[in-house]
């Protein structure tokens, strides 16, 4: 036996109206996830950008010197990004004894292209950091 369903008259234009109420939240889902992927990328390079930073604190550069190459990477792993602006680089613990720890802190600002993330708590500017520790060789 067949059962045919017949599409009530009633229920013309419904598919529109549920897309008109779900099609703004799967927006505002898509490009939230597209900023927390831009935040991560940022933590990512600044991560890296201190750990190359301690390599070489820890094999007896100074600190300037460790501050100009952090500050090369930055250029190279932040290329073409407007939204990203580095903070101040500390280095503390470079050319002490051998064994004693080094650290590297590289704070970047990221702003935020999203203008109602601001409104639910997102900050703007989010403030990232990537921070290494190395023995001094």
């Amino acid at each position: 036996m067949t059962v045919r369903l017949r599409k009530k008259d009633n229920e013309k234009g419904l598919a529109a109206v549920e897309l008109a109420l779900v099609l703004p939240i799967l927006v505002m889902i898509v490009l939230a996830v597209l900023e927390v992927g831009r935040v991560l990328d940022a933590w990512m390079v600044a991560t890296n950008a201190a750990r190359e930073g301690a390599r070489y604190a820890a094999f007896g550069e100074t600190a300037g010197t460790v501050t100009s190459k952090i500050d090369t990477y930055l250029t190279n792993g932040l290329a073409g990004r407007s939204d990203v602006t580095p903070g101040a680089i500390t280095v503390t613990g470079a050319k002490g004894i051998p064994g004693d720890p080094v650290r590297v802190v590289v704070p970047l600002n990221v702003r935020i292209f999203t203008p109602w993330l601001a409104d639910l708590g997102f900050p703007d500017p989010v403030l990232v950091q990537g921070d290494a520790t190395m023995r001094l060789q």
